[in-house]
């Protein structure tokens, strides 16, 4: 179970975003290392694509979510 709870001010406006999703294991992979090895490919893929801000450390909160969930890996989380 994938469960992000976000809460913080858009335009000065207190709000609160949630997001949840099941990820089965598929095959002879577990879904904790299916979920692992997507999130580290997605990213992988957007920095090839030039679709990463910076050099060098790139904190996951500054990576855009649907960059993210748009790249062949990130799929498995949409």
């Amino acid at each position: 179970l994938f469960f992000v709870k976000v809460i913080g001010k858009i335009d000065g406006i207190l709000q609160e975003k949630t997001y949840c999703k099941k990820i089965q294991g598929e095959g002879d992979f577990s879904a904790i290392q299916l979920t692992t090895a997507s999130g580290v490919c997605s990213v992988l893929e957007m920095y090839l694509a030039d679709q990463t801000l910076g050099n060098g450390f790139v904190s996951q909160e500054s990576i855009n979510w649907n960059d993210f969930l748009n790249t062949s890996y990130g799929k498995i989380y949409s």
